[in-house]
């Protein structure tokens, strides 16, 4: 399930396993398409950990993570940022990178 977060509650939904981090600005039409992929990923890989978080709401991830444009993907791993795409990325390559992760 794809939950959406705030900036406090941030540290807590990252800290184990891979969590993909969508950055998303409330009026982006790439972060709308970039959403229907996400529910696709989490209908078909129920494990994946995926969650949410408006830039506008929280403009400390956006300085806290250098964020120049939304979509913004974070691949954090056990609370450590290991990627960062800014790009609607399709399913295949999200999943390809969040791989890399996972069996590492």
């Amino acid at each position: 399930m794809i939950k959406e977060i705030m900036y406090n509650e941030f540290k807590d939904a990252t800290k184990e396993g891979v969590v993909l981090v969508d950055i998303y600005g409330e009026t982006c039409g790439p972060c709308k398409m970039l959403s229907k992929t996400l529910e696709a990923l989490d209908f078909d890989y129920p494990f994946l950990n995926i969650v949410k978080i408006c830039s506008d709401k929280n403009p400390e991830i956006v300085a806290d993570y250098k964020v120049l444009g939304v979509p913004t993907i974070l691949f954090m791993k056990d609370g450590e940022l290991r990627q960062k795409e800014v790009a609607a990325l399709n399913g295949e390559q999200i999943m390809e990178i969040i791989s890399t992760y996972l069996y590492e």
